[in-house]
């Protein structure tokens, strides 16, 4: 059953420490269980240690101690075939069902938290066969079939609505219950955090201090400091979209020139402006380079620039490059530093070449403008 994944803890092996003893009794019968040894186990740091454990008589019945503390059980015959329970010291529990598959056939009574516990997985175990149910026939069914997958998947999104509202209205009916531990693996920690803080409440009134308790409070802090991190991200990648976005300023490059002094881009300010990112190794930016200084030579004189930041790592293979192609404008800038280059966590770019163009106050028009498009924004600009 997929369900018994809500606590991996509990398939642990099985360590023996004490049968009997003093405490609340917890009885009942499993048929087809005569002869067979029953186990009430609880855990200690996730493994399971027998509380204790009893031989069932010929009709199936048993009696088991458990302390007078409010503890999580499993009740087993099998390793992985077990009835999850918490039991207090108010507790009379009474439990049936049958010795070959306890977790499918088991009724329980006299313990209000175990009873809570069975209906929450008993409804998420209908859940979990409700959603296999769906995927399959989605499966069966054509990828170009729209009509159809749509239908199955709207029916998806109401199983699973309808499974968030049971086990939002199950923490809500049940503020103080300790079951609510057993509900966990159901809820995001992030996106479900309020519930999370609903469960540590609960359990910091009738476990507190527990392991359960201290690993929900953990699970909380961590929810949260991951939550405070995928803000800074939201809000650190909103920044960076917003870097180049039209109308907003290009941020200023300060970079040495071929003489080895400063160049900086705000210096050419009240004129139009092409920042090229290039490098003298770059295939594609060299083969774009004449049309880049066609249209220096065409509009220059009316006032636009070229600032050329190359990605180069040797100044004597820059220099040749900026000869070689006839750049002839004197914005010419490079830390020699390739792809360690400031400029690229700057403005964000991936790959060369990369151009951005600013108007005259120095706030972006466009970005990555080459070819006949980079001549059709210039002729718009300028009128020809």
């Amino acid at each position: 059953m997929k369900v018994k994944q809500v606590f991996t803890l509990l398939i642990f092996a099985t360590v023996m420490i004490s049968c009997g003893g003093g405490g609340n009794q917890i009885s009942g019968s499993f048929t087809n269980g005569s002869g067979k040894t029953i186990y009430l186990e609880r855990f200690e740091k996730s493994m399971p240690v027998v509380v204790d454990s009893a031989k069932l008589a010929d009709d199936g019945s048993f009696s088991l101690t458990f302390p007078n503390k409010t503890e999580l059980y499993r009740l087993r015959i099998q390793p992985n075939d077990f009835a999850v329970l918490i039991l207090d010291s108010t507790d009379k529990p009474e439990i049936k069902g049958d010795a070959n598959q306890i977790y499918a056939t088991y009724t329980i009574s006299g313990a209000r938290n175990s009873e809570l516990i069975q209906s929450f997985f008993k409804r998420t175990n209908e859940y979990m066969i409700e959603r296999e149910t769906l995927r399959q026939k989605l499966m069966a069914v054509a990828i170009d079939d729209s009509v159809n997958r749509n239908k199955i998947l709207a029916e998806v999104e109401i199983a699973k609505t309808n499974f968030n509202n049971y086990k939002y209205d199950f923490v809500d009916k049940n503020p103080n219950s300790p079951a609510l531990v057993t509900t966990m693996n159901q809820f995001d920690p992030v996106g479900e955090i309020d519930y999370f803080k609903k469960i540590e409440s609960a359990l910091s009134v009738s476990m507190p201090n527990s392991e359960y308790h201290l690993a929900v409070k953990q699970t909380i802090e961590q929810a949260q400091f991951q939550k405070q991190m995928m803000e800074m991200q939201k809000a650190e990648e909103e920044r960076l979209a917003n870097i180049l976005k039209p109308g907003t300023a290009a941020p200023e490059i300060d970079l040495p020139g071929v003489d080895g002094k400063n160049k900086k881009l705000s210096s050419l300010r009240g004129k139009y402006v092409l920042i090229d990112f290039w490098a003298s190794w770059c295939a594609p930016c060299r083969r774009e380079n004449p049309t880049v200084v066609a249209l220096y030579n065409k509009y220059n004189g009316r006032g636009f620039e070229i600032f050329s930041v190359s990605l180069d790592k040797e100044k004597d293979k820059w220099i040749n490059a900026i000869r070689e192609d006839g750049l002839i404008w004197p914005s010419h800038v490079s830390d020699l530093k390739q792809w360690e280059t400031s400029v690229i966590g700057t403005y964000q770019f991936s790959s060369i070449p990369f151009t951005v163009l600013i108007d005259k106050q120095g706030n972006v028009i466009s970005t990555n403008l080459r070819g006949t498009q980079l001549e059709d924004k210039l002729r718009e600009l300028f009128g020809s």
